[in-house]
């Protein structure tokens, strides 16, 4: 009900829920070029670095950034800053604890609250970079918005009889009808804890494109092996997608994987959950971004 009467008060809601419907990737292209003529247009970018990131996101859907991969020293501080910090049951039970901790082994998943992440200098400076926002502003159309960022645990030492949670199934999302997404691994990633996996090009695939999870069967049926990419990577790999391409995180059986994600949207406003304190979300400094891109955000 709560969605309903958001949908009906808001049209920015009513277009967020509605684009969703749309699912011929033509159509979700089309459509997104009509929305990005009243956007901000963002200048042609030329250098060679941003130049690969948008070309391999336009052929496969993906693009590493080895140029962005966090050092030793940046891991380390997001993790200082972090210590002592809660996180919250990622499947909605709303259970509150030290996420580095004991962790029971029901919980499969915590993340810290948006207020925690937007507070860590570190994640705010990699999500508003210029060279990223550049990058994804050429791939979109337009300034692209800052719609979310989010930073969460994987416990795959609580999940040893390999139970599938949602997300551990291949997926799309429908965030915009043009966005991108990126991750990055702040714990080495690999086959058991979690790697992220991605079906390169079937972000322009008419295939499987129903509402809906997708089996493993149908994606091995519907793409050649080659296309199934598995980001194995260390602490601090960074990479970009379009994740209205096929994906999800490997079932997590062995360690804890911990991730951080931004979502750039081209206009689209991504529901946020109110905070438990009830006041805005408070970004870290940001002096050098463009007030349009973090317009959902409070600074400090």
């Amino acid at each position: 009900m709560g969605t309903l009467k958001a949908i009906a008060s808001d049209w920015r809601m009513a277009y967020y829920y509605g684009q969703k419907a749309i699912r011929a990737p033509w159509a979700r292209r089309a459509l997104g070029a009509c929305v990005a003529a009243f956007v901000p247009s963002t200048p042609k970018i030329t250098d060679e670095r941003s130049t690969r990131h948008v070309d391999q996101l336009e052929k496969t859907g993906f693009s590493v950034m080895p140029e962005k991969a966090l050092s030793a020293d940046a891991l380390l501080a997001i993790r200082t800053y972090l210590r002592g910090k809660p996180a919250v049951d990622f499947h909605g039970s709303g259970v509150e604890l030290d996420p580095e901790g004991a962790v029971p082994a029901r919980f499969k998943r915590m993340a810290y609250s948006r207020q925690v992440v937007a507070g860590c200098p570190e994640l705010v400076a990699l999500a508003t970079d210029p060279e990223i926002l550049r990058a994804v502003g050429q791939y979109i159309g337009a300034v692209p918005t800052l719609s979310d960022m989010q930073l969460w645990w994987t416990y795959g030492e609580n999940n040893p009889t390999g139970e599938k949670l949602a997300d551990d199934i291949f997926h799309r999302d429908a965030d915009d009808l043009r966005f991108v997404k990126m991750f990055v691994y702040l714990t080495d990633a690999d086959v058991q804890s979690g790697a992220h996996c991605f079906v390169l090009g079937s972000h322009r695939s008419s295939k499987f494109t129903a509402r809906g999870a997708l089996t493993d069967e149908q994606v091995q049926t519907g793409f050649p092996q080659s296309d199934v990419m598995t980001v194995v990577g260390a602490a601090g790999t960074a990479f970009l997608e379009d994740t209205w391409g096929i994906h999800r995180p490997l079932l997590a059986t062995k360690g804890r994987r911990l991730i951080f994600s931004a979502v750039y949207t081209l206009w689209a406003q991504v529901p946020i959950a109110k905070e438990p304190s009830g006041g805005a979300t408070v970004l870290a400094s940001t002096a050098q971004c463009d007030p349009y891109v973090i317009r959902r955000f409070a600074t400090s």
